[in-house]
């Protein structure tokens, strides 16, 4: 439904011209793979396409499907001097830079709002949108609205390998929007988990503000579908009598951006369950100016989530500065976060400055364990002020798995330790509590996430007896070693798994109350989780 709609529009407004230089090479275009190009024994040189927007109201639209003659390795260019335009569409796009030339290139409303300028991204890949043509000027292309109007990026459909850089987005509603929900799409099987992915996004050196939503909304904030009566409207079947769910996202790198003023969360990225997306070395402040504590955080990983998130300033936040929802290995390290709950006179009460709690991860990306289980590891943060506690780990769902960390937080400018509280059932370890035969191993906890994510200890606590679950694609000798909190080997076990699913039940009656792990040894990795003897 989107697709048709935007060639609509492209009809609507006449496709735009273009204009093909270096045409030395007298070979006709067609899209090839990067490594066809090469023609008679000569690599492939890039062509610069300059677009000539339309002058009823300065869109383009761009075509890949459909008529427009490129080879992959070709450069689209936007130049300043036609400022300004307004919409920018570009669709079935494959191997392709896009670019600014002579100043910085402005996208801007037209027809007082009806047409909200940006750029509009879809079934693209390996498509790179950058403002670095023209020396000297940072963000080579500013999208902006008097009114906060519309999206500065908007990238829907089978998109994937995008990079988006070097661009100012002022006065819109949203930065950028990188997802693709089943209401907005006619509820299409193949726009629908877990039919894609979109996947591979570097999103880099952006300067975001003055937005009256989100800074950043990648992927869906209901994984699940829409829950309850939350939304019914847009609840769609595919009359199979099951659900259709929104894409899922994987492999973001988030890294080098400005966040300022934005009234929701400077960063929100939801359902990216497969590989590891990374956020780091962004600035963000003051977060919030819609005042509603449910949509003001600095970064929020949404459900099924799994990230690193590292060396981020976040000051000013009307809401906590990191929160996560995540799932499979959440690592949150080296951020510094202050002032969180405090903004421009205002406070919102309970708020830490890193929180950390479940959701429902009952429908699992296919090979995923379910439900799917969290180990967070929260460490070497500077935390300053707050409305609660500076790191608070919450409960609503118990999938934790047991070898969850919490060290060396400190109180900006200062030695001291952070606070933090922790809900009953969780089970964590902290520095002090380390020892140097059973100490937490980060590179061992990446190496392995897949059985930590496929693995649990029920009941936990346990009395007489702990039974492990185990499903995975490992198979051949599992050792099982139970040590105490001191390091001890009081317990060995070997057993032989010879199917994805081993389930084995461990005698701890013997053993005095207190915390033990559990370590799983195979020759191909091993991991730790802990458990509570009662």
């Amino acid at each position: 439904m989107k697709k048709v709609l935007l060639l609509a529009l492209c009809a609507l407004i006449g496709m735009c011209s273009y204009q093909q230089t270096n045409a030395g090479n007298k070979k006709s275009f067609q899209k090839v793979n990067l490594n066809q190009l090469v023609t008679e024994g000569v690599p492939y040189v890039g062509k610069r396409i300059y677009i000539t927007k339309s002058s009823g109201n300065n869109t383009i639209g761009v075509d890949g499907f459909n008529g427009f003659q490129y080879h992959a390795g070709d450069t689209i260019v936007l130049t300043a001097a036609q400022n300004p335009y307004s919409w920018a569409f570009f669709t079935g796009l494959d191997s392709v830079t896009i670019i600014n030339e002579g100043g910085q290139v402005v996208l801007n409303w037209f027809d007082n709002g009806a047409i909200t300028g940006g750029f509009q991204i879809d079934d693209c890949k390996h498509l790179h949108i950058t403002g670095t043509g023209t020396p000297g000027i940072k963000y080579g292309f500013l999208i902006t609205t008097p009114a906060n109007r519309g999206v500065g990026v908007d990238v829907h459909g089978r998109s994937a390998w995008v990079e988006i850089d070097h661009c100012e987005m002022y006065n819109k509603n949203a930065g950028l929007w990188i997802k693709e929900e089943q209401a907005d799409n006619g509820c299409q099987d193949s726009l629908s988990f877990p039919n894609w992915v979109l996947h591979d996004f570097k999103i880099h050196d952006l300067y975001i503000h003055n937005t009256s939503a989100e800074g950043m909304y990648l992927g869906s904030t209901a994984p699940n579908g829409f829950e309850g009566s939350q939304h019914p409207s847009v609840y769609c079947s595919n009359g199979r009598g099951d659900s259709l769910l929104p894409m899922r996202l994987g492999n973001f790198h988030i890294y080098n951006n400005i966040f300022d003023s934005i009234s929701r969360g400077a960063i929100q990225i939801s359902d990216a369950d497969s590989g590891e997306s990374e956020i780091n070395n962004n600035q963000i402040s003051n977060i919030g100016y819609e005042y509603n504590n449910q949509q003001a955080n600095g970064i929020v990983l949404g459900g099924y989530t799994q990230a690193y998130v590292h060396d981020n300033v976040i000051w000013n936040t009307y809401a906590s500065g990191i929160f996560s929802l995540g799932a499979g290995l959440v690592k949150i390290k080296r951020n510094k976060v202050n002032y969180t709950g405090f903004l421009d006179g205002h406070t919102s009460s309970g708020f830490a400055n890193i929180e950390v709690d479940t959701r429902n991860t009952t429908n699992p990306s296919p090979g995923k364990p379910n439900p799917e289980f969290l180990t967070f590891i929260v460490k070497d943060n500077q935390l300053g002020s707050n409305t609660d506690c500076h790191i608070r780990v919450y409960n609503t769902y118990l999938t934790y798995n047991t070898d969850n960390l919490i060290c060396n937080n400190t109180i900006i400018h200062t030695p001291n330790a952070a606070t933090y509280a922790v809900a009953s059932g969780i089970v964590y370890t902290t520095c002090s509590s380390q020892t140097s035969t059973i100490a937490f191993n980060e590179n061992t906890a990446n190496a392995s996430a897949s059985i930590l994510n496929s693995s649990y200890l029920f009941p936990n606590p346990a009395r007489d007896f702990v039974n492990i679950r185990l499903n995975n694609k490992t198979t051949g000798k599992i050792e099982l070693n139970v040590y105490s909190a001191t390091g001890g080997l009081l317990q060995s076990k070997t057993v032989n798994k010879n199917s994805d699913l081993l389930l084995e039940t461990i005698n701890v009656k013997s053993l005095s109350a207190g915390l033990y792990t559990l370590q799983i040894l195979s020759d191909e990795t091993k991991a730790y989780l802990k458990f509570i003897k009662q």
